[in-house]
């Protein structure tokens, strides 16, 4: 009798069997409790949550769940947790406005919301979904053993394609898909049983489940989790002053636990980048990988100095995995062309250039093509720019949304009476406008509409469309120049 193939599910035996979770929390002192927790301890925490669910709750396969819990083990847990039972987790943007709302009806309706800190719009939105982890950890369980509600070909998660050029569709992720990408993401980046793997903001979010989260919870031992831009503001201070000394702690961490693996996310990197102390540094090794554009001084510090490594993982919600792994070293720093992708990195996507659009099908068959501009020479692809979507830090922006944000407000029409304009390489926005506006108004307002300030307009030029255009169109790329010299 042959050996039985392992069924491809996303469950606590995808974990490494002599994990240890260690987990940074502020207390209210100004001081920072370390907690750690083995895989005997981690299957506890699961599968008291898993009873509660059935036996309090008395969910069912197939249901959705927002998980918001910002704490390990507490996360962790909870993920697995509603992967056993057969949960999909839904993608959620932070609920800072009634946006966020309209988004989430793409998902039909949600029946749980896990939170470990007070959402207020969710408890708002629907309070008879909220499940508090605090008073689940004071739920007294069996011990009997907990169900394993789930095939292969369920769904694990629901995210959604960009949208920039009209409503996102949503995305369907099973548990085999993660089962293959999070084996295929362990083996691409090398991990070892003994890499110390820092992690940060909730990584279930979209395709970064199989980019980070997973992979390095299947092939190595050893895990540090701190949560990142979670406490309130204290009066007359800003998030920074709030939140320093926990900053500091985090950043100390990478030299104290000797730090391997990590991926962060643009303003992570940048507090990284701020508070890391050359005088403590013990660990030559670290990797960090990145979804974003990375900053000159970001280079010249972490790679230059340091001697770090930084991976710019290329690739998309809707392609689950990485495309292309280009790496800035101590070696190469100097003479980096941010362009050059190289090659395939194996043949798990097939690859096509359509039209100069790079086409990505995925092995269960979904195609995507995320408007990004491709060569490709020798054997090598070269980036050539976003079509259609674009990123500001990292973060997705949906231009339809900003436009008819900033209709609303101004009571004007776009291409009418205002253009937005988006400059990628200086990462901003520009507004042509045919009289005069107060940015400052305009930037709070569409901050408070939309709920993330990453939409913020930083330059404005005053004068009639008609004046901005190339043969008989508009012709941004004028905008953007004359901008960039004000």
């Amino acid at each position: 009798m042959g050996k039985t193939k392992p069924m491809k599910l996303i469950t606590r035996d995808v974990i490494h069997k002599e994990i240890k979770l260690s987990s940074l929390r502020p207390n209210n002192d100004g001081t920072v409790k370390e907690t750690v927790i083995d895989y005997v301890e981690l299957c506890s925490q699961i599968d008291r949550n898993k009873e509660y669910l059935v036996n309090v709750k008395k969910v069912k396969p197939g249901q959705k769940v927002i998980l918001c819990t910002l704490y390990w083990p507490s996360y962790a847990s909870w993920f697995f947790a509603c992967s056993e039972l057969g949960l999909v987790f839904v993608v959620s943007d932070w609920p800072k406005s009634d946006i966020a709302r309209t988004k989430l009806s793409l998902y039909g309706e949600i029946d749980y919301i896990i939170q470990d800190l007070k959402m207020p719009l969710f408890s708002e939105w629907w309070p008879e979904k909220i499940i508090e982890v605090a008073e689940v950890e004071a739920y007294n369980p069996t011990g009997n053993p907990t169900p394993i509600w789930v095939n292969p070909t369920d769904v694990l998660l629901l995210a959604t394609s960009s949208g920039t050029t009209g409503t996102p569709k949503v995305i369907p992720n099973t548990h085999e898909w993660f089962y293959n990408i999070l084996h295929r993401a362990g083996k691409l980046y090398n991990l070892t049983e003994e890499d110390n793997c820092y992690h940060s903001k909730p990584l279930h979010h979209g395709s970064v489940c199989g980019m980070f989260f997973l992979p390095s919870l299947k092939y190595s031992k050893n895990h540090f989790h701190a949560p990142f831009k979670f406490m309130i503001p204290e009066q007359g201070k800003s998030w920074e002053e709030t939140e320093s000394f926990f900053i500091r702690a985090w950043v100390n961490w990478f030299q104290e636990k000797k730090i391997t693996r990590t991926m962060l996310f643009p303003d992570q990197i940048e507090y990284l980048n701020k508070y890391i102390s050359y005088d403590n540094k013990r660990e030559n090794n670290l990797t960090i990988y990145c979804l974003s554009k990375i900053k000159k001084e970001e280079i010249e510090n972490l790679v230059a100095k340091f001697k770090y490594k930084m991976i710019s993982i290329f690739g998309a919600n809707e392609i689950g995995g990485p495309l292309f792994l280009p790496a800035i070293t101590p070696d190469n720093y100097t003479s980096f062309n941010p362009s050059f992708m190289g090659p395939k990195l194996d043949d798990f996507y097939d690859l096509e250039i359509v039209e100069g659009m790079l086409i990505t099908t995925r092995p269960d068959g979904i195609i995507v093509s995320t408007g990004d501009k491709f060569k490709l020479v020798d054997g090598n692809y070269y980036y050539l720019g976003r079509e259609n979507v674009y990123r500001i830090d990292g973060k997705t922006i949906y231009m339809d949304l900003f436009n008819e944000v900033v209709e609303k407000i101004l009571k004007q029409k776009k291409e009418d009476d205002f253009d937005l304009v988006i400059d990628s390489e200086e990462e901003t926005f520009y507004i042509r406008v045919n009289t005069d506006v107060d940015l400052e108004i305009l930037n709070d307002e569409v901050t408070k509409q939309i709920g993330m300030n990453v939409y913020n307009i930083s330059k404005k030029i005053i004068g009639h469309r008609t004046k901005y255009f190339a043969s008989i169109k508009f012709d941004p790329e004028t905008i953007r120049i004359e901008c960039r010299r004000l």
